[in-house]
């Protein structure tokens, strides 16, 4: 069960790339709250939200093969990133927004969207990966011509060892 101290810590790890995105306390506390219903996990889903928003900043930037890519993918969905001056719109209303079209989407759209995101935090250590070349990722990238892993540059997020079972370590 999630807490109220989860919530917290969540926001407090979000909290100030949302602001700085345009979003208010009660729209991140609202998208916050509702991937952790999801995911049941407020760290997950908070450092998720903290990329989903660096994401769609990248779209200012003119020189960003990912910002540009984002903007194709939302503008023909007819779905605007900038307000009227030219700035970032909330994240909230974009996700918003979405979330009405998301029905609408070719499974292969939606596929699309989802793989970006993984591999936008994807180690790509597949060459040392014992599921390489047996790998559902590594498929997907080859069906939708995935081939420029650069193009999906994000955060790569750093796991503390989770020795909670006796019996191995995750890393």
């Amino acid at each position: 069960s999630i807490s109220s101290t989860d919530i917290s810590d969540g926001l407090a790890n979000v909290s100030a790339v949302a602001s700085t995105a345009g979003n208010s306390l009660e729209e991140t506390t609202a998208m916050l709250t509702g991937m952790v219903e999801i995911t049941q996990s407020a760290g997950k889903s908070s450092r998720g939200l903290r990329q989903i928003i660096a994401r769609l900043t990248q779209t200012l930037d003119d020189s960003s093969s990912t910002g540009k890519k984002l903007k194709q993918i939302y503008g023909d969905l007819g779905i605007s990133i900038k307000d009227e001056q030219g700035n970032l719109r909330s994240t909230y209303d974009i996700l918003n927004e979405l979330s009405t079209k998301w029905n609408d989407l070719s499974t292969n759209q939606k596929q699309y969207i989802a793989l970006e995101n993984i591999l936008s935090t994807h180690e790509r250590k597949c060459l040392s990966c014992i599921r390489s070349q047996n790998c559902e990722l590594q498929k997907l990238c080859r069906d939708y011509g995935v081939d420029d892993v650069k193009h999906f540059d994000g955060e790569v997020i750093e796991y503390e060892a989770d020795e909670s079972a006796p019996h191995m370590v995750r890393d």
